[in-house]
């Protein structure tokens, strides 16, 4: 075996250097819970408001089915409307068509 004083030396640098990349690598588990953690936070604040914004829309859905049904039946409304002034507007057309068949039959004046 040889008695290489430096040996002893370069095998406590060795040891020295392996704490240290222990406690690098500890140093970065820690960041990276950090950065994980903040993340997360990131991450359920953005479903939170997903889920807000998901139930406004789910909201206005609700609202807009309500405006089409009103729609809905104000068009039959104003179908009924337009089937009465329909009808109307063929009675006057008899009734335009009787007077004048009464004036054509008036006798002449004289």
């Amino acid at each position: 075996m040889t008695s290489d004083p430096s040996i002893e030396r370069r095998v406590s640098r060795l040891e020295n250097d392996t704490e240290s990349i222990y406690e690098l690598i500890d140093d970065f588990r820690a960041e990276t819970r950090g950065h994980f953690n903040s993340i997360e936070t990131t991450l359920t604040a953005s479903g939170d408001r997903l889920n807000s914004v998901e139930g406004t829309l789910t909201t206005w859905g609700h609202r807009l089915d309500n405006i089409e049904g009103t729609l809905t039946t104000s068009s039959r409304h104003l179908d009924n409307i337009e089937a009465k002034l329909t009808e109307s507007d063929g009675r006057f057309d008899r009734v335009e068509t009787t007077l004048t068949e009464i004036v054509r039959r008036l006798p002449e004046p004289s």
